[in-house]
């Protein structure tokens, strides 16, 4: 039977890998970035099942914990997938765009890189919906 760390272990390499794998054709920071943001996602992935279905409920291990549920929900959420993947790189290219253009200020300049990198990230935490 599998316990709480074994979730979060696989989840984790789990969302490393599919992340790497969906990133593999960004700049190495980027994917990085992603990778980074792919391991939360499978850390929460892992625990989800868990907090939805807690081993002190009777109903422990049947709808949330059953690989019937993932694969409808993994089959199903692929195509919304997809579109927030395009979504939040090409709203971190736009920040990347504008830093390039030279005319921010030191503040907003930082808010820019800030920005890009959480999309990226984002772009890797929504793993979890895979997992």
């Amino acid at each position: 039977m599998s316990n709480r760390q074994t979730h979060v272990t696989i989840g984790i390499l789990a969302g490393c890998g599919v992340a790497a794998y969906r990133a593999r054709e960004q700049e190495p920071l980027n994917m990085l970035l992603e990778v980074i943001g792919g391991s939360i996602g499978g850390y929460i992935g892992g625990r989800l099942p868990d907090v939805i279905e807690p081993a002190s409920y009777p109903g422990h291990r049947q709808l949330a914990h059953s690989a019937a549920t993932s694969t409808v929900i993994g089959i199903g959420s692929y195509k919304l997938l997809e579109k927030w993947e395009e979504l939040c790189r090409s709203k971190a290219e736009c920040y990347r765009r504008e830093r390039g253009q030279g005319v921010l200020s030191g503040f907003d300049e930082f808010l820019h890189i800030l920005a890009e990198i959480m999309l990226h990230i984002a772009r890797g935490v929504q793993i979890f919906i895979l997992d």
